[in-house]
């Protein structure tokens, strides 16, 4: 089954550049790992959720008949996206816990529990967040071994933040509290700090409609769509490969380890959601090639994790990914998917200067330092070779927050987006907005790669996860037709053997003038045997590559 019909977690790898000299040595050489989870991942694990709904009065701005309303639409949004397998408990608070529910039953009894519970809320008291946080956890903790075996366990909280003690308090981060402010009414950095503490999302509640906001929709569907838990993928560098380990770029809420002899280290990713696609950059300390050797193994991924809906089955096994780079000596071609990933690494770091500099004063100044700053990412090498289209996303939300700077309500929307991108819930909408262009075909380090891989026998699914990381993915009619072309390629790959070339010269001479004709070339005999000899499976895959994009 190919890797875009199937729901199983991919892995992929990325070098940035394809090409290195023979002689030469490339010091923190970047490699992209990526964990995909097919967006149609259909079987999900069932989920213990925890509302925990401040009725305090405090906060400063919002009628607090306004907040209660928008406190109910928001639970109405929760109840209806929870299936009949899940769990909802209802924890009202003020400076204290006020007649919470058990985890209820999501029947058609439970449902009607929980919405008559939120129905009777009333406004009272201030705001101590800290003993709600704490009953989260009691009822979590309180079930039985089983239940926390098999089912997801996460909190919500609505709030307007109105606690200062909270940065004196020890939040327990056993599990994600999801973190959501009344819009303009609010502190955000109490807020904050809870969901950045337990690894969970901070965002705004609502607009300025007085509707519940598209990032409480898209959290509610996340913690409701969770398919691979305790999600690690291992790294090793060959006992004989040209290449150490490094280190790996802590981005983003992830663990990250390298053992002291740089030959083998991991990346714990945990939990993954329906549709994730997470990025961890790796760096790799490459040495000459005393021999002037043809290809250089940078690293091999692998890794394993446990499908949340079954999770009393055995462990699901990463299919083994190599990243290599040729020795050669030629202009390297450069990573459109590296580059990308090392400006949103740049521009985070730069957005968290900012913030710190101007702490929760927004003003033009803040916002022209952001624009400045921002200009300096854009004019770096990266940026260049990221290209214009693969930005776009990110100027969008650079200028969102120059904005709301300008407003002075920057400091919400600006730990809004640092925690997304540590969280890496950026990649379903940069995916979105980028995938309406056509990028270039991809370098030929994924020819080379696939090349080394073909002869396993997973050339069909290493052509696809490129062809989608590729961007190519718009429109259901393309998709078909690229998958046709994919089979035909594949074919002609796995008929080519790739360690005993005189044993087929038929089969060269076949593949290789396909390949011709695909690229509008002339071959002769002499010519084929030469390009069988020295670069067959690479001009295959030129030319795979140069007729799937004739598709668009």
């Amino acid at each position: 089954m190919s890797a875009l019909a199937s729901d199983k977690v991919q892995l992929s790898t990325f070098p940035r550049v394809d090409a290195i000299p023979r002689r030469e040595c490339h010091p923190r050489l970047p490699v992209l790992v990526r964990v995909a989870v097919p967006a149609t991942a259909a079987r999900r694990a069932p989920v213990d959720l925890v509302t925990l709904l401040d009725i305090s009065c405090g906060g400063g701005g919002g009628a607090p008949a306004r907040r209660l309303d928008l406190l109910r639409k928001a639970m109405d949004l929760v109840i209806g996206n929870l299936g009949a397998d899940d769990r909802l408990a209802i924890v009202p608070f003020h400076s204290s816990v006020v007649d919470a529910t058990g985890l209820l039953e999501m029947s058609v009894e439970g449902r009607g529990v929980a919405s008559r519970k939120v129905q009777s809320l009333a406004v009272a008291g201030g705001t101590k967040l800290f003993p709600a946080l704490n009953a989260a956890v009691e009822i979590l903790e309180a079930r039985c071994w089983e239940a926390k075996r098999e089912r997801v366990g996460a909190v919500v909280l609505i709030s307007d933040g109105d606690d200062r003690t909270i940065f004196r308090e020890a939040i327990n981060p056993r599990y994600p509290v999801h973190a959501f402010g009344f819009r303009g009414a609010h502190d955000a950095r109490a807020v904050h700090h809870v969901a950045d503490h337990t690894s969970g999302v901070y965002g705004v509640l609502d607009d300025e409609h007085d509707r519940v906001t598209d990032a409480f929709a898209a959290c509610v569907r996340r913690v409701t769509s969770v398919v691979a838990v305790d999600a690690q993928v291992d790294l090793t560098c060959g006992a004989y490969s040209r290449a150490s380990l490094l280190a790996v770029e802590r981005s983003g809420d992830h663990r990250a380890h390298v053992d002291e002899d740089r030959r083998s280290g991991f990346i714990y990713a945990g939990a993954l959601c329906a549709g994730d696609v997470r990025n961890f950059l790796v760096y790799v300390d490459v040495d000459r090639e005393a021999d002037g050797g043809g290809v250089t193994e940078l690293l091999t991924a692998h890794g394993t994790y446990m499908d949340a809906a079954r999770r009393k089955e055995t462990t699901v096994h990463l299919d083994e990914r190599m990243a290599v780079v040729q020795r050669r000596d030629k202009v390297p071609d450069v990573s459109r998917d590296v580059a990308a990933e090392l400006v949103r690494v740049d521009t985070v770091k730069m957005v968290a200067v900012v913030l710190d500099r101007f702490k929760d004063k927004g003003s033009a100044a803040a916002a022209m330092e952001l624009r400045e700053g921002w200009c300096r990412v854009k004019a770096s090498e990266d940026a260049r070779a990221a290209g214009a289209a693969s930005l776009a996303v990110l100027e969008r939300e650079i200028e969102e927050m120059e904005a709301s700077l300008v407003r002075c309500t920057g400091l919400s929307t600006m730990l809004s987006w640092l925690n997304r991108h540590k969280l890496q819930l950026h990649t379903a909408a940069a995916a979105a907005a980028t995938a309406r262009v056509s990028p270039a075909p991809p370098s030929s380090s994924n020819v080379v790669a696939d090349a080394i891989t073909a002869g396993e026998g997973h050339v069909k699914e290493v052509a696809g996860v490129a062809v989608v990381s590729g961007g190519t993915k718009r429109k259901c009619v393309e998709m078909d037709m690229i998958e046709e072309r994919l089979a035909y390629w594949s074919k002609v790959k796995h008929d080519l053997p790739l360690m005993f070339p005189d044993h087929a010269a038929a089969a060269a001479t076949a593949a290789a003038a396909a390949a011709a004709a695909a690229e509008g070339t002339a071959s002769t005999g002499d010519h084929v045997a030469a390009v069988f000899r020295d670069a067959s499976l690479e001009t295959i895959n030129r030319a795979m590559f140069h007729d799937v994009y004739l598709v668009r």
